[in-house]
């Protein structure tokens, strides 16, 4: 199936219910004219797009990825500022033949899911794209201090780097953070094993100008949250700690990170009781808006605890109503009981929209109170 508008290409090879393995030859023939259509028709192509399907036969799928990979690494498109080759077992014959592709204009490249190892990385560091900014690595092979090393040897101009959902090991971590990349805003660890010891290595990176730090789904013990609170990230605005495994001592070194710019901070899905809560209203983050809590067993006494946070452009809260006790958690945060009692719902969200009022002189969470939302999930 071939969708196609005048700037973006998706390819998708649909193979469902295939009984026996499709011959090497026809896939192939079909990919390849599929790709010449393409690279024929197309040659002002901004994106291109290809899909693998887990559902296809692994011989298939490669013929396919061989074969498409090797047509459209001929094209010479100027425009061409984003591909996406994700599940495609591209491996290092399909590597090999990618970068040799001329695109002097690629900005985006997404090479996730594709079994790419330290070998691989070495072949893919050998692309000529000067103006590489956003690089998609996630789902591939563990990453280790050799697989890093090769990125080193690159001089794209990375903005973004997703290395989620594969495994980050303590040398992988601490030769990330040598890597010279003075333009780095957004990086993705989530789901990246990270430990303690890949966490120290991390603390020493040097990224100014990072604004966006996903490390979600992660087992982040306390000693790991005190490397956080170690790393210099002055431009921090987006942090993302959801299913973190954070608990009371963690929050405790989360709320010393100094990071001015913080707007942001998901803390959804941890374990977080009360004296957590109390350790996050103590953070000093004068721009925080969004706080999301749900899903920790903050209780009452959390509830009470966050109205004592100084965030004066805090304008949304999220906290888990199944979580709380409804009556008393209701007056703590200055809701009207009456409305929120029975609603004692694991699935159930409480969103809080604040709004302050600048004529006082002090101002808190509960008289700023003008709008609640309860969402069900």
């Amino acid at each position: 199936m071939l969708l196609e508008c005048p700037i973006t290409i998706v390819l998708k090879f649909v193979c469902f219910n295939l009984c026996t393995p499709l011959p090497w030859s026809r896939a192939t023939s079909a990919a390849e004219q599929l790709a010449y259509q393409i690279t024929a028709k197309c040659p002002n192509l901004h994106r291109f797009r290809y899909f693998g399907w887990s559902s296809v036969k692994a011989d298939v799928q490669e013929a396919l990825s061989m074969a498409t990979v090797a047509e459209i690494s001929k094209g010479n498109w100027s425009s061409l500022t984003s591909v996406s080759l994700q599940q495609c077992r591209l491996g290092s014959q399909g590597l090999s033949i990618l970068v040799q592709a001329d695109w002097p204009g690629l900005q985006h490249l997404d090479v996730s899911r594709n079994c790419i190892d330290a070998g691989g990385m070495a072949l893919l560091a050998k692309g000529n794209w000067p103006l590489l900014t956003q690089l998609g690595l996630s789902s591939n092979h563990s990453i280790d201090a050799v697989a890093i090393a090769h990125l080193s040897a690159t001089k794209w101009p990375l903005e973004e780097l997703r290395l989620g959902r594969m495994l980050i090991t303590a040398a992988g971590a601490a030769e990330l953070a040598k890597l010279q990349l003075p333009r780095l805003a957004n990086i993705s660890l989530c789901g990246a094993g990270l430990t303690a010891a890949a966490m120290s290595g991390l603390a020493e990176a040097e990224w100014l100008r990072l604004s966006s730090l996903s490390i979600s789904f992660n087992n982040l013990d306390a000693a790991a949250m005190q490397h956080l609170f170690r790393m210099q990230l002055p431009a921090l605005e987006l942090l993302d700690l959801t299913h973190a495994n954070l608990t009371e001592e963690g929050a405790y070194w989360l709320a010393l990170g100094r990071w001015p710019l913080l707007s942001i901070l998901n803390l959804s899905d941890n374990k977080l009781n009360a004296k957590g809560v109390e350790h996050i209203t103590s953070g000093v983050w004068p721009n925080l808006q969004c706080l999301s809590l749900d899903g920790n067993p903050i209780g009452d006494g959390g509830a009470q605890q966050l109205t004592k946070g100084d965030w004066p452009l805090l304008h949304r809260l999220t906290v888990g109503l199944g979580m709380l006790e409804m009556r008393h958690s209701a007056v703590c945060l200055g809701l009207d009981s009456d409305k929120v009692q029975g609603l004692k719902c694991d699935t159930i969200h409480l969103v809080m929209y604040l709004e302050r009022n600048v004529s006082q002189d002090s101002v808190s969470l509960r008289p700023d109170l003008r709008k609640v939302v309860v969402v069900k999930c």
